[in-house]
């Protein structure tokens, strides 16, 4: 089952914007065009969803190319997701929580799956693997600009058993 979160923004104009949001799609009715301080952090949020869901849970690298800007590594940033989803094929992030702010988007995520490959050095173990990370991540004219995750890779490790347990 999905979900549809309604936003009604009131700007200083004499009616309401209504912004649908969902996790494929984001429309706002009212205001032609959309755009100004109210809209961005619902699109931002939109756009950050959309982006995490296609890479992780729908295996697509192409979302990069469509929605990082050319100053971001494009490769690398397919490479990486690429190597993940090779040693964890059954993989699934799940969002925790999801904070705009202006330009920035904050994410708290849950990434789970089956080790079924190499990772971190580590050969495939067929142990289950779960761990929670966050990331803030600017966005500008529809492209993300800058992506700062940090998550716990001891943790990823002592669920491997690759190193001891605290």
């Amino acid at each position: 089952m999905s979900s549809i979160t309604l936003h009604i923004l009131r700007p200083k104009a004499a009616y309401a914007v209504v912004y649908l949001e969902h996790q494929d799609f984001a429309v706002g009715i009212g205001c032609p065009p959309l755009a100004g301080p109210a809209f961005i952090p619902a699109a931002n949020k939109a756009l950050v969803r959309r982006y995490f869901d296609e890479r992780w849970n729908h295996g697509s690298v192409a979302i990069c190319d469509e929605l990082l800007a050319p100053s971001m590594d494009i490769q690398g940033q397919k490479a990486y997701v690429t190597s993940m989803l090779a040693a964890y094929g059954d993989a699934q992030l799940a969002i925790l929580d999801l904070i705009a702010e202006g330009d920035q988007v904050a994410i708290h995520w849950r990434f789970s799956g089956i080790h079924r490959g190499e990772h971190m050095g580590v050969a495939a173990t067929g142990k289950p693997v779960s761990f929670a990370g966050i990331a803030l991540l600017r966005v500008i004219d529809g492209k993300i600009v800058d992506d700062i995750a940090y998550w716990d890779s001891l943790e990823i490790m002592q669920q491997l058993g690759a190193a001891p347990a605290a």
